[in-house]
């Protein structure tokens, strides 16, 4: 007998969230260098799940038409909350969240 869920067809959506970001940082994420992106836990930030897509967009400081924004999409593989910065770079590597400082 075949499993009741067998024949379902689930349709499964991406949650896809937008983060603006200025130029180094969205150069260090879009080249892989920065690893781990902090946020604190306000505007909706404190649903980001595993799975979801990160658009980050590129602010150029300029009014963009839709269409000519520059991206890079991310997807989050895990999500770590910290009681607050002390413990962030207790536990994380800094080179993951900064990867340009010494």
């Amino acid at each position: 007998m075949a499993d009741g869920f067998a024949n379902e067809h689930r349709e499964q959506h991406t949650k896809k969230i937008i983060l603006n970001v200025g130029n180094s940082t969205f150069d260090q994420i879009s080249q892989g260098l920065k690893t781990l992106e902090m946020r604190l836990k306000k505007d909706g930030q404190q649903k980001i799940m595993v799975g979801y897509i990160l658009i980050f967009k590129l602010q150029t400081g300029e009014q963009q038409k839709p269409g000519d924004e520059i991206t890079c999409e991310k997807k989050v593989v895990g999500v770590r909350t910290y009681s607050g910065l002390d413990a962030v770079l207790d536990k994380e590597p800094l080179s993951k969240i900064l990867p340009n400082r010494p």
